[in-house]
Order: C-alpha cells, then structure tokens, then sequence
C-alpha cells in the first residue's frame, strides 16, 4: 500500500522545509512530490533540489504560476501512490499520517478524510440557512481512485478559495462520507494557517467571488 505525499508549495522554503522535516521524521513516505509552483525565490529552489537529492523528493516545476488550486491538481495527477495526502506548506505533522492514510484502504465505502470537518455554520458555506458541509482543505486525503472519481478541484475556483467546499459537496453527492482524522486533530496536525497566501482585501474579495460561484453552480 503505497502513501503519496503531494505539497504545492511557492516561495516561502522555509514552511515547506519544515513539512518536509516532519514527514520524514513522522510519517516515513513513500512518495513525496513538491510541486514548485514557480517560485522566484533562489532559496526556495536551491533548497528543494537539496531535498530532491538527499531524499528523493520529486520536484515538479511547472513553466508558469498555476495558484494553489491548480498546483494541487497537476501533483496530484502525477501521484503514483494507492492513496493521495494533499498537504498545504503552513501545516505540521505529529504522528504518522501514512498510518490514517493506510488505514482508508480497510474501510468500506467512500471516504474523504482530512484535519478538521465542518458540519455546522462558518459563515462561508452557509447559504441563507442552507449548510454545505465540508473538509478543510489544508489536509485532504482520499484513494487515488476516488480523487479520480471526484475529478479533483473545480479549477473554475482557481487560484484558491471555495474549492474544498465544492469537493466536500461533489463527495457528498457522490456518495462519500466526510471525516476528521481523530477527534482531536490538534494532536496530530497542526494548520498553521495563512502563512502562504494570507489574508488580504484581494483574498476576502476573492473568496467572495467563489462563494458566488458556488451559489450558482450549487443553488441554481
């Protein structure tokens, strides 16, 4: 049973290199793809050839800026894993994820397991009283065959924003359950939150923008 590890990662080597450090020390990976979504900073890339070499992380770079959602995307489907552990730069990692991972593949029916699962309102995903519930999307973790399935992120919520509840709903639609890792997903990841992209005027109207694609692709 064979774990992927997919991080979109841009700049800011050192979130990145400290998620490597945690994994390889947590979780023992059996494949762990960084996808430099372009990064212009010497540092960034000078370190992630280090980890290419000394570990044998593959580094996909593509030849522009994809945006978070996209990148996403692009790792993933070159992932050759059995299951698929999207993971965000601004998170650490306790314990084994691989072992959560693994143990996906035990339980019947479709899953989508992540850090932390919202069932009741965050103001985002409520729409005039009508909850979507959803799986955050700094930790999502699914079978290959069913990020397949899902046809992965909605790349019309590109760069970022909204496309966790959009998958969360697809799932739901499709038959999937959501869920948290444990109880007390503190105890094994951390979200950091906001260290890559962060919150902006430009990002609130952006999120706002999505939610109104949401609306429209959902409540028609």
């Amino acid at each position: 049973m064979k774990v992927s590890f997919v991080i979109p990662s841009h700049n800011h080597f050192e979130l990145v290199n400290q998620l490597l450090v945690d994994l390889h020390e947590h979780c023992s990976p059996d494949e762990v793809i960084v996808v430099d979504d372009f990064s212009t900073d010497q540092v960034a890339i000078d370190g992630l050839a280090w980890w290419r070499s000394n570990y044998g992380t593959t580094v996909l770079r593509p030849i522009e800026n994809l945006g978070f959602l996209k990148a996403s995307n692009y790792g993933m489907r070159k992932a050759t894993g059995d299951v698929i552990c999207l993971i965000s730069t601004d998170v650490r990692v306790y314990k084994d994820l691989s072992t959560f991972a693994k143990g996906m593949t035990q339980i019947e029916g479709k899953l989508l397991l992540g850090g932390r699962v919202y069932n009741d309102s965050t103001g985002w995903n409520d729409f005039d009283g009508r909850i979507f519930p959803y799986v955050e999307g700094w930790l999502l973790i699914a079978k290959k065959e069913h990020w397949e399935e899902l046809g992965y992120f909605d790349e019309r919520y590109s760069p970022n924003d909204f496309e966790d509840v959009d998958l969360s709903t697809t799932a739901i639609q499709k038959g999937f359950n959501l869920a948290q890792i444990t109880p007390d997903a503190g105890a094994v990841v951390e979200h950091i939150g906001a260290q890559s992209i962060g919150y902006t005027d430009v990002r609130r109207e952006l999120t706002e923008k999505n939610k109104e694609s949401f609306r429209l692709k959902w409540l028609p």
